[in-house]
Formats: structure tokens, C-alpha cells, sequence
């Protein structure tokens, strides 16, 4: 087990390395980075959402079966119960 001597010798070493570890994203990069690679990743995906998201819910849709039915044949409505 460990000493009281050696656990408090070994904290100042660790304090040492914590505002290393507390850095973050905005204290590492500069502003106009992060405002790059923001903008880069919105447009990505914007435009992979743009093709993708069509073909996607054209999928979904077509997985449905094609007989039409009423929405009471489907579910109960609320006011019936």
C-alpha cells in the first residue's frame, strides 16, 4: 500500500501535465481554422445529404406496400377510446 509521503509527492507531478489536458479545440486552433474545417464539414454534408437523403426516403417509401388502406384500418383513432 502506499505511503501518505509517496501519494503527495506523486500529485505535483500530475498537476504538473493538467493544463495540457484541459486544452481545448478553441485554446489549440486558431479561430480562422476552426471556422475552415466548420464550414468544410457543413457543406460535406450538406451535399451528401442533398443526394443521399432522395434516394433514401425514395427507398423507404417503395418498401411500403401498395395496397391504399384507411387510417382506421391501420389504427384505432384516439376518440374511439
Amino acid at each position: 500500500m502506499l505511503q501518505r509521503s509517496e501519494i503527495q509527492s506523486a500529485i505535483p507531478a500530475r498537476l504538473d501535465a493538467l493544463p495540457w489536458s484541459y486544452l481545448t479545440v478553441s485554446e489549440i486552433f486558431p479561430l480562422e481554422i476552426r471556422a475552415i474545417s466548420i464550414s468544410l464539414f457543413y457543406a460535406i454534408g450538406t451535399g451528401v445529404g442533398g443526394f443521399l437523403a432522395p434516394a433514401f426516403l425514395g427507398a423507404l417509401i417503395e418498401t411500403g406496400s401498395r395496397e391504399r388502406k384507411s387510417l382506421e384500418a391501420v389504427a384505432e383513432p384516439l376518440s374511439a377510446r
